[in-house]
This record gives structure tokens, C-alpha cells and sequence, in this order.
């Protein structure tokens, strides 16, 4: 009975929560503080080396706020998955939504992290080590993934998929055993079996035999594009495996209409349904391109934001010169793929006139400096109206 008791409990959990439990939840303890997500517990000790913890992950001119509910899902999930000491991979369209929400997850649990952007030109020295020449030697240089092993950070990877296949394998052992061997000879040994060996080997003994302790808090947090209705290179399926995967789309329309709500306040309602149409439809286009539309560019959510603030500045300002500066159609598509887009900005009843009245040309008379990286700019149209932002 009381096994059937705890497991009713347990169900109980996760069917009925409160809502004001979804948040997030900080308690100060001797030594350490826990941070909580919808109940999800994860332990805070301070770290060895502040700089290396990130801060101010979102512009504050974004508009958006991590309380957010869609965000508090992923959130939690990503702490779920730390407890369980699994490696996540975060799958999406483009945008920074994934960089800030693997960013918020090392700024909450204050966690040291090491960030490496793949392309085509990542190597392995760019992973492992780096042989450079500092004086009259060669030494071998720890690159980002050898260093967040050791110390026990986090190693982001953000576009795996434009990375060759031939590279990322280099690291298959590292997340699959937590092994690898560098090119000084040094090898990186699991935690576990490490202290197994110091049963029988002395701590000077395996440092005789270049062998290096992996950190057990060692983690890794892994950023891609869905291939192939993205472009890029498809996962080698071993290092696919060996990740725990998140789908993380961009945020909802209802979503930003709340962000825009609690931001600009002042921007036109039926220009932003505008908008958000003009999004969806664009963004629909782009999954199910034919044959002339292959290289649509995908039209981000978070374009929804800026373009927002400036109608809460400009709100004369023509919306389609607005969408025309967020999503350059015509400059980075065919002609086919711009008439499609003239097509969906027709259809929504946006007007396609590239010509600026008068009235709604702006003069700049007077900037200052508001904060570190802001700055409050002054402007005049020719009617003499006078407007901030």
C-alpha cells in the first residue's frame, strides 16, 4: 500500500501543478542555493571563475523576458536533463532563441560554459587542442571542448549542421564514455573509472601515465537547424544518438503579442495581425517551397519584435518598408521567390509602395548615451513633430 501511495504521489506531481509553481524559484542555503522550475530542483554553488558564468544573455532592447510560458517548458526540460546527466541537443529554425536559452540555463544554475561556433572551416585542432609556437617552443594549446572536460563547464556547440561530418565524430568518445585521447598523449579518463584506478594506482602513478580526470559536471549543450528543410550536413548517426533532443520553435504568435503588449504598448494592433499573418504565411511557403521557391529565406519570429518597437516609434511609418529592412526579399531571393512575397503582402492588404511621404521622413537633431551599449536618439520629421527612441 504504501508503494502505491508514493506512486500516486509521484503522478499526482506531474498531472496537477500550481501555476505559480511554473516560475522560477531561487532558495538561499549555508554554502549553496537550489534553483526550481515547475517543481524541477537543481543545486547552485558558486562558481570558480565569474567571467566565465554569462550575464545579460538578452539585449534589453529585445523585449523578451525568460518568465515567458514557452521558455519555462524549455527550461525545465534542460534541468530535468541535467539532473539525469545527459547531453541535450536543441533543434529549430534560426533565430537566437536556442543560444539564449542555453546561455539563461548556465546563468541560472551558475554554470562556467565555453561557446564554439562551427562552420565549414572548424577543425579538429579547433576542438581538441592547438599546436602553437610561444617562443622558441610548440606546445599544444586546450581549445574549448578539452577545457570544459576538465574543468567541468559547459560546452555549447551552436551549428552542427554546417560543420563537416568528418569533424564532430572526434568527440563521439568524449560524450558517448566521457574518453579521448589529445595530441600532447595526455587521455581524458571518465570520472568514474579514473577512481577506480586511484584504488590501485597512486595519484603520482597516473600522472606518470598522462592520464586526466574528466569533471563529472561536464556537460554538453548542442544548437542545430532540422536538415534537410534547412541546408547544412545531416548528423552522423553515432553522434546523433548521443544526445537528448528538444524541439525548440520560435515563439508563438499569441506569445509575442504578449511581449509586444508589455513592451510597446502603443504599436498598431491590426498592423501587428498584420505582421504575424505575413509571418505565418511566409513561413509556410518556406516548409513547402515546389520547385521555384527553394531558397525562400525563413522569416524569424523574432523579426516580429523589432519591427514592433519601430511601429511604437514611427507608427506612420509604412509597414512594408518596415518587413522590407527585417526580411530583404528582393535583395536575397529570385524573381520568382520576391513576386511570391509581393503576392502574400498583397494578400494581407499591406501596401507595396516603396516611395516615404514627407511627412514621414525623419531628421536626426540630438543623441545621448543612456547605458552601457544604449543610446536615446532624438528625431524631427519635417512637419516638426518630435519623437524618441
Amino acid at each position: 500500500m504504501e508503494a502505491q501511495s508514493r506512486r500516486i504521489q509521484v503522478l499526482l506531481k506531474h498531472l496537477v501543478q500550481d501555476v505559480n509553481s511554473r516560475g522560477v524559484t531561487v532558495e538561499h542555503c549555508a554554502g549553496y542555493s537550489t534553483v526550481s522550475i515547475g517543481g524541477v530542483k537543481i543545486k547552485v554553488t558558486p562558481p570558480k571563475d565569474q567571467t566565465k558564468v554569462p550575464a545579460d544573455v538578452v539585449p534589453s532592447d529585445s523585449g523578451i523576458y525568460f518568465e515567458l510560458e514557452e521558455i519555462l517548458e524549455h527550461l525545465k526540460w534542460m534541468f530535468q536533463k541535467a539532473l539525469l546527466k545527459q547531453d541535450m541537443f536543441l533543434i529549430g529554425p534560426p533565430g537566437p532563441l536556442r543560444r539564449w536559452l542555453s546561455l539563461y540555463y548556465c546563468a541560472l544554475t551558475q554554470r562556467e560554459c565555453e561557446y564554439l561556433s562551427l562552420s565549414r572551416d572548424t577543425s579538429e585542432s579547433d576542438i581538441k587542442q592547438r599546436r602553437e609556437i610561444i617562443g622558441k617552443e610548440i606546445r599544444y594549446i586546450d581549445q574549448c571542448a578539452v577545457v570544459a572536460a576538465i574543468e567541468g563547464r559547459v560546452l555549447i556547440l551552436e551549428g552542427l549542421e554546417k560543420c563537416e561530418r568528418n569533424v564532430l565524430p572526434v568527440i563521439n568518445n568524449l560524450l558517448e564514455n566521457r574518453e579521448m585521447s589529445l595530441d600532447d598523449g595526455r587521455f581524458l579518463v571518465a570520472p568514474s573509472r579514473y577512481d577506480e584506478l586511484l584504488k590501485t594506482h597512486t595519484k603520482e602513478q597516473l600522472d606518470r601515465l598522462r592520464l586526466v580526470r574528466v569533471h563529472p559536471d561536464f556537460q554538453v549543450i548542442a544548437l542545430g537547424l532540422p536538415i534537410p528543410k534547412f541546408q547544412g550536413y545531416t548528423l552522423d548517426p553515432p553522434l546523433r544518438s548521443r544526445f537528448q533532443a528538444r524541439k525548440v520553435s520560435g515563439l508563438s504568435g499569441s506569445t509575442l503579442l504578449a511581449v509586444v503588449e508589455r513592451n510597446w504598448p502603443h504599436a498598431s494592433s491590426t498592423q501587428l495581425k498584420q505582421l504575424l499573418a505575413f509571418m505565418e504565411a511566409i513561413n509556410n511557403l518556406h516548409d513547402e517551397p515546389g520547385k521555384t521557391l527553394r531558397k525562400l529565406l525563413y522569416f524569424e519570429p523574432y523579426h516580429v519584435l523589432h519591427i514592433a518597437h519601430m511601429l511604437s516609434v514611427f507608427p506612420e511609418y509604412p509597414l512594408q518598408n518596415l518587413i522590407a529592412r527585417a526580411y530583404p526579399y528582393k535583395v536575397t531571393g529570385t524573381p520568382a521567390e520576391s513576386e511570391a512575397v509581393i503576392a502574400a503582402l498583397r494578400t494581407l492588404q499591406i501596401s507595396i509602395n516603396d516611395n516615404v511621404q514627407s511627412s514621414q521622413v525623419y531628421k536626426i537633431i540630438g543623441w545621448k548615451n543612456s547605458g552601457p551599449g544604449l543610446y536615446e536618439m532624438n528625431v524631427r520629421d519635417l512637419t516638426g513633430k518630435t519623437s524618441s527612441f
